[in-house]
């Protein structure tokens, strides 16, 4: 059975280049266009990994990313987004919140890959 991604993405051509990336890549893959989305998946369906933007309207990924830790505390978030070398804050939030995985963009998709393949392994305990 192939691991599930969730990509949290508001941005649809970088959501639709996530998407077959990882699908290319042999994972199951479903989408969410915002962090309400994404809530509403992660806590009806199983991931092994999550990919989350920062920066969103409505819920942004900082927020979502929190309410994910605590409803479902064991899948690891990669956060994804063009935001974290300008603004320092966000990723000493989100390793606060237990975040250990970040790729600014532009993403490269071979790291992409190999960051979620990390994550999903850690997480394991492999």
């Amino acid at each position: 059975m192939p691991e599930r991604i969730l990509i949290v993405e508001d941005q649809t051509e970088v959501r639709e280049a996530l998407r077959d990336l990882f699908v290319a890549a042999g994972y199951e893959v479903s989408v969410a266009n915002d962090g309400y989305d994404a809530i509403e998946k992660a806590v009806s369906e199983d991931y092994d990994v999550i990919t989350m933007d920062v920066r969103m309207p409505g819920l942004n990924g900082i927020r979502a990313t929190d309410l994910l830790r605590e409803r479902r505390p064991s899948i690891p978030v990669v956060i994804i987004s063009g935001y974290l070398g300008d603004a320092f804050e966000y990723r000493k939030t989100l390793e606060g919140m237990g975040v250990r995985y970040f790729l600014e963009k532009p993403v490269s998709m071979a790291e992409a890959v190999k960051t979620v393949r990390r994550a999903i392994k850690e997480a394991r305990g492999r």
